[in-house]
Formats: structure tokens, sequence, C-alpha cells
């Protein structure tokens, strides 16, 4: 499987350039804590007695950050996701912009679903269709956006396409994932066209 040459590749390079990718891992600040508990020596003795709590909290798993959105109101869920120095904001549509250091990198609007942002269209014969409501905004039932705190995912269920949108950690950059699905017998000839004004 290709992941497995990735990681073959990527021990290569790390053994080849004085642990590069370690630092690389390290030098975001949520990572680093890391190597703190790696570094950490199991204590000798145990102590086996239980503590004793009047009560429990739960716990918070990443389950509980996770937002569906299935029908789109006249008021957008919107979706803030930042990485150091690279923040992305996205609306329930598709809209939005992203901020790198403090500089906005395309059409950054106050009003909400405006058309402004990324979009990806995707040409099958004469039919024109997106994985987001926005920029064609046909038919508002077909769509689902699925928000946490580490990525968006766009679905258009009709038309067989999904998008994900996340970011990429320490090499500040955004990454747009889209997957096209053909449910029909035949070989399709698909156009796909990505657009962003900036």
């Amino acid at each position: 499987m290709s992941h497995h040459q990735g990681m073959i590749l990527a021990s290569i390079t790390n053994s080849l350039k004085d642990n590069c990718i370690q630092k690389l891992f390290y030098d975001n600040p949520l990572m680093a804590g890391g190597r703190l508990m790696l570094e950490e020596r199991m204590p000798e003795h145990r102590n086996m007695a239980k503590p004793k709590a009047d009560f429990v909290y739960k716990e918070r798993g990443q389950d509980d950050c996770v937002r569906y959105i299935d029908k789109l109101s006249s008021f957008p869920a919107v979706n803030v996701m930042s990485g150091g120095l690279t923040s992305t904001v996205i609306d329930d549509a598709g809209c939005g912009y992203s901020v790198y250091r403090r500089k906005t990198i395309g059409v950054k609007s106050d009003r909400l679903r405006n058309n402004a942002g990324a979009f990806i269209y995707i040409k099958d014969g004469d039919k024109l269709y997106s994985p987001t409501f926005a920029p064609i905004r046909d038919d508002v039932t077909k769509y689902k956006a699925t928000f946490t705190p580490t990525y968006s995912l766009f679905e258009n269920k009709a038309d067989g396409c999904s998008l994900r949108v996340s970011l990429a950690g320490n090499l500040c950059a955004e990454v747009r994932i889209l997957e096209i699905e053909n449910t029909s017998d035949k070989a399709k000839d698909i156009q796909v066209a990505y657009y962003e004004k900036l």
C-alpha cells in the first residue's frame, strides 16, 4: 500500500537528514508537550489503592465536538480551524476565507453566503455540480456538512462527491481532498475546475 511507502520514505529522510521529521513534529507547540511524556520514567512502586471520589467527570471525546449539518438555514453555521500561523473560516455552504500571519487570503466579506472563497466545479457531460452548496446553489436538500475542530467535510450525496477541507499543521497550508464516486456501469469523462478569487 502507498502509505507504507510513505512511511518508509519518511523514515529514510529522517535518518539521513538529522531527525528532520521529528524536529518538524516538535516545532508544533501542541506536539511539544508529547516529548515530555516520552521522556517520563515509570515509577518503580505503584500504589494499588484506587482513589475514592464522590463523583466522576465524564471524559470529553472527539465526538463531542462534531457538528452535523444536514439542512442549511437562513443563518449559516461556521467552522473556524486554526493551526499555528494559518486559520480557515468556512460556512456550511462552502463559502469562506483563510488567514496567514494576519493577512487574509481570498475575499473576506461581512455578508453571509456571498460566494466568496475557493470552489470546485465538476462537469459530467452537460451536468455541472459541486461538492458544496455554493457557488452553484441548486437543490439545497442534497448537501450535508460536518464540522470538527480539525476539518470540514462537505457531501453532495445526489451527485456522489465530497470535499474535505483541513489544515496541514506546521506547513501553514490548507488541504482540500475531493472524492468523486462513479455509480454508473460505464466510464465517464469528468472535468474538474478549481476557482478562487484572490
